[in-house]
């Protein structure tokens, strides 16, 4: 099976829940929250990508922002 690249200036365009990507000057990424404000900086593209597939299915209100945020946090993205 073939491998499909996101270009990197995509990124700003995907969202998981209530989440933005934004590239970072050293080709990391800052999650920014909607609801809460909060941001995370320094998170890798497979990190983000990784992110953005779980929370393409979780509702996007304050309560799945902070699923998100827990989720990734388990697994040491944020």
């Amino acid at each position: 099976m073939g491998r499909t690249e996101i270009a990197p200036e995509s990124l700003e365009i995907v969202t998981g829940g209530a989440l933005g990507f934004d590239p970072d000057a050293s080709g990391t990424y800052t999650m920014r929250c909607e609801f809460s404000g909060e941001c995370y900086p320094g998170i890798t593209l497979a990190n983000v990508m990784e992110t953005a597939k779980f929370g393409a299915s979780i509702p996007n209100t304050p309560e799945g922002e902070q699923q998100i945020i827990a989720w990734a946090k388990a697994r040491n993205y944020i």
